[in-house]
């Protein structure tokens, strides 16, 4: 065995199979707010005296660098790398790895990074594989919703362990969001309609979160108003505005004197590039290592992040995330 190998015949813990309600804390209603940094700080120094200095909090990785969507708050269509396809053989490296973490300590996995995952044909198998193979892991997904048709709801329905889906749907109206987000208002609304009628059945047993990347005017409570009365089963939030680390030239939002959950995530691009955090787009900030070439856990720990995760208190005090709003 290496340094990171263990026993895998140990079974998950009763903390593991209540991770969904553990991990709620996580997922805070109104990011806005001011008042939200004070629980995601108190999260965050949770983390820091946890087992998650040692081991991710988070695992995210994207299949298949492709979207459909070309947000003008996103930096996908500046990528290089699109249509970059994870090879299969790495998907089970990575998850082979997830199984050296202690089934005692729940961890997510999030298949998706900037890219719509649902334009992977291979991404139930995958979340299937993890459900199979990595006892302690529950997933969250992230989609614009367009591309769940009928048979990728039957299919999700079927997906075990999912803490939540968050849907960017970012405006309620059908100019604004066209505008938007490059594609079509009529068919997100038809998804998202099917999707909740799932949820009202009991096919679909997970949370469904709406989103709006805030732009601080009246559309946002707007917003809020359409998706509770459209689709009172769902939950619904706005999310503070990003720069992307500097990707991205308008920041609206404050930056919070807080650390960053994002420090105790691993996160790597559709090639296996690891990326610094969930808004390093195109890994530029990241180690420039690989996780076809290093375990999972290896990374983790490199002295540089276990001394960021267990030592710094605000994110002012790192160069990278000092212009950083996101509560993420």
């Amino acid at each position: 065995m290496n340094q990171y190998q263990k026993d895998r015949s140990s079974t998950p813990s009763e903390t593991c199979e209540d991770s969904s309600s553990r991990w709620e804390k996580y997922l805070p209603d109104d990011y806005l707010d001011p008042a939200a940094v004070a629980p995601y700080e108190t999260a965050y120094r949770y983390l820091q005296g946890s087992a998650y200095a040692k081991y991710p909090q988070v695992i995210s990785f994207e299949t298949l660098a492709s979207c459909n969507a070309s947000c003008t708050f996103c930096p996908y269509p500046d990528r290089a790398d699109k249509g970059t396809r994870m090879s299969d053989e790495l998907v089970n490296k990575i998850i082979n790895d997830m199984r050296d973490i202690p089934t005692d300590i729940p961890i997510l996995v999030t298949l998706a990074r900037i890219n719509e995952p649902f334009l992977d044909k291979r991404i139930f198998d995958i979340a299937q594989k993890v459900n199979e193979q990595v006892p302690n892991a529950s997933l969250i997904f992230f989609s614009n919703g367009s591309p769940l048709n009928d048979h990728a709801l039957d299919r999700l329905g079927n997906v075990e362990r999912v803490l939540v889906m968050n849907i960017s749907f970012n405006d309620h109206r059908r100019e604004q969001y066209e505008q938007t987000m490059s594609i079509s208002y009529e068919r997100t609304l038809d998804r998202l309609d099917a999707l909740h009628g799932r949820l009202d059945i009991g096919s679909i047993n997970f949370a469904v979160r709406v989103s709006r990347v805030s732009d601080g005017t009246k559309a946002d409570q707007e917003f809020i108003d359409f998706v509770r009365h459209r689709w009172p089963r769902f939950d619904v939030a706005n999310y503070r505005r990003a720069n992307w680390l500097g990707q991205r030239t308008s920041i609206i939002s404050s930056v919070p004197d807080a650390g960053c959950q994002q420090w105790f995530t691993l996160s790597f691009l559709a090639d296996g590039r690891q990326t610094f955090c969930c808004l390093d787009s195109d890994g530029r900030f990241g180690s420039q290592k690989n996780v076809r070439d290093h375990h999972l856990l290896e990374l983790y720990n490199m002295p540089g992040r276990l001394s960021l995760r267990k030592n710094i208190l605000s994110r002012k005090d790192v160069k990278i995330c000092s212009s950083c709003s996101l509560l993420a």
